[in-house]
């Protein structure tokens, strides 16, 4: 028996796999005193991405959400989910939980196997809340377990027992959990492995002084160091905008802030120096007739800057401050070059309209979403293009 190689380390063993409304007013006070939790030990604000899920669960933001559904009386839950979380990025599977709690779903989370503090915070919370009287049905609702994937037979087995299965993680990991075989009304929703640009408008006169310099590229530093690039909307690939003379004078600003930010907030692992210096010399002989110059800040910060780029641009991937850069008057050309890998654009400095057009008209599929730069990480309950508040309820319709 498997048993011996799961762990549970939140709520129950066996839920209770129970049909419910969304947005139950339970749900939303259990998400609402999470956050607070959270909020209120100061010791947390270390971790930044904690403090942004804390946020985006409070009660205001949820109220919000629901108070936008209009056919909210008439949906239901699907059941139970089972919810497969990355690896590699600490609180993927908080919000993946969330998308089946507040849709009034049962969840079995599988969480990351390494040992996050940020994970380890937010199970003791749980367990907390979950013994608390008022919210124990919700307990019987959850079980947040851990085992080792390689083990397909846990995998199977709650493949089978699920009504839904989100998938996050790499194409390999998609692709093997899909071979599974599942429920015939089972429903897989997959987040595979993506990855996303951001794009920047250089004109003269853009910022009058530092302070501006600086707030963006802290905004740039929480899109891309806070998860080491490892979120699938984080940019690996930068388009630069402009006169060429402009283009140069506003990166050596916009570089030396970043610089500075990453120098004193990132704790850069040493695997990171070495992986970085690994692409360097990967780069130089793949690409070597698109590379223009490679630019070292002191391995904190590494910018491939290229005249031209390959026709697949989702072959360009950094990470720990890795990035590609092309100067391009012409948007439209470099979406044209995307594919259904490219999830997230950022922007600053475009107008969004003229950018929505773009990808309404481009005959590919690529890019689900457009925010400014600074927002990157920011969940949504629309994501990689699910409709999640829809997808994970059922309408029951009467004439």
């Amino acid at each position: 028996m498997y048993k011996k190689n799961l762990t549970h380390i939140c709520g129950v063993k066996n839920i209770k796999n129970s049909i419910n409304k969304p947005f139950n007013n339970q749900t939303i006070k259990f998400l609402s005193e999470l956050s607070r939790l959270i909020v209120t030990d100061k010791k947390n604000k270390i971790y930044p991405d904690l403090i942004s899920f804390a946020f985006w669960i409070r009660n205001s933001k949820i109220s919000s959400i629901k108070n936008k559904i209009s056919d909210l009386n008439s949906k239901v839950s699907k059941g139970s989910i089972f919810h497969i979380a990355p690896s590699n990025v600490p609180l993927n599977f908080a919000y993946s939980f969330v998308f089946g709690l507040i849709t009034g779903n049962s969840n079995i989370i599988k969480l990351p196997n390494k040992n996050f503090p940020q994970v380890l915070i937010f199970c003791k919370i749980i367990n907390f809340l979950f013994n608390i009287k008022e919210f124990n049905e919700l307990k019987n609702k959850n079980s947040f377990i851990k085992y080792n994937s390689e083990i397909s037979e846990i995998t199977k087995d709650y493949s089978i027992k699920s009504n839904v299965r989100i998938i996050w993680g790499g194409d390999k990991t998609v692709k093997t959990v899909k071979q599974f075989d599942t429920s015939l009304k089972n429903l897989d929703i997959t987040f595979s492995d993506r990855t996303s640009i951001a794009v920047l408008n250089v004109s003269k006169n853009i910022f009058k002084n530092k302070i501006d310099f600086d707030l963006l590229a802290q905004n740039f530093y929480n899109d891309t160091f806070l998860m080491d690039q490892n979120a699938c909307s984080s940019p690996h690939i930068i388009i630069w905008q402009g006169k060429t003379k402009d283009i140069i004078k506003f990166q050596n600003f916009f570089w030396n802030s970043l610089y500075k930010i990453v120098k004193k907030k990132y704790d850069m692992p040493l695997i990171a120096s070495i992986d970085k210096l690994d692409l360097i010399c990967e780069d130089s002989i793949k690409y070597k007739k698109y590379i223009r110059k490679i630019i070292n800040h002191d391995n904190f910060i590494v910018r491939v800057l290229l005249n031209d780029a390959p026709e697949d641009l989702s072959v360009l991937r950094g990470k720990f401050g890795y990035f590609y850069e092309i100067n391009s008057n012409n948007l439209k050309n470099i979406i044209n070059k995307l594919n259904h890998k490219f999830q997230t654009l950022t922007y600053f400095n475009i107008e969004k309209d003229y950018v929505h057009n773009l990808l309404l008209n481009n005959q590919k599929y690529a890019i689900d979403r457009v925010v400014p730069i600074g927002r990157a990480l920011e969940m949504s309950f629309i994501w990689d293009g699910y409709d999640l508040l829809n997808i994970l309820t059922r309408q029951i319709t009467i004439d």
